[in-house]
């Protein structure tokens, strides 16, 4: 009876699902979208350049190191400067975590991270950051359908406060799973969405905190209401 259930349910969303593309008038670079219920979600990760302002790229920003942020890393990571000789780009980023080559292999163009201040202004008009209820409403589906027409993508997260393009994102602890910001907030509390097993959670966070705020999430958009 579970099977026959779950059936249903993805063949509704199917069937609810109207698949198209978007170009962000910005910068020309076009996404997949992807209409869930009554809503339409950007089925990819925004890829907007703030110029360096909250959102960064990688691993085109790691590439872009001088010598004394790699000799920072290389001691972070208590990593012998021998065994890097003759090494450059990403040959040698990838010293540092073998997580690097299965996160590129993955994620061949790279992938972009926001601060929550960055994210609020990053989407496209005619486009919002995702709010709690909207992540709530995805839960409404098997977690698995979702994330198969959702083209899931993202590399965790960062930290912005370590001022070190390798240390930002300390290669190898995160590469697990995907974090997205939520665009519900209130005086003092803010929330970010990640999927599991049993669908999306959302978890608060103090804005007050600026630990919290300086962390780097992925973004999706999705259009407002009133938009055509």
């Amino acid at each position: 009876m579970k099977n026959i259930f779950v059936l249903i349910v993805v063949f509704a969303l199917c069937n609810s699902c109207t698949k198209n593309t978007f170009e962000d008038k910005r910068d020309n670079k076009v996404y997949k979208t992807v209409k869930i219920g009554n809503k339409i979600w950007m089925a990819e990760n925004l890829n907007f350049d703030l110029d360096n302002q909250g959102s960064y790229y990688y691993p085109s920003r790691m590439l872009n190191i001088d010598s004394v942020t790699l000799n920072e890393a290389l001691d972070f990571y208590h990593i012998d400067k021998k065994t890097i000789v003759g090494l450059k780009g990403i040959e040698l980023l990838k010293a540092f975590s073998p997580q690097l080559d299965s996160a590129l292999k993955k994620y061949p163009d790279g992938w972009r991270y926001y601060t929550y201040d960055a994210a609020k202004k990053a989407c496209p008009d005619g486009w919002r950051l995702p709010n709690n209820e909207d992540w709530k409403e995805l839960n409404l589906y098997p977690i698995n359908s979702i994330l198969s027409i959702f083209s899931h993508a993202g590399v965790a997260w960062w930290r912005e406060d370590y001022h070190n393009p390798i240390l930002e994102i300390r290669l190898g602890d995160y590469f697990g799973g995907s974090n997205y910001w939520s665009g519900s907030e209130t005086s003092d509390k803010i929330w970010m969405a990640y999927p599991q097993h049993d669908g999306f959670h959302i978890d608060p966070a103090r804005k007050s905190n600026g630990f919290n705020t300086g962390l780097g999430f992925s973004i999706r958009c999705i259009k407002k209401d009133d938009s055509k």
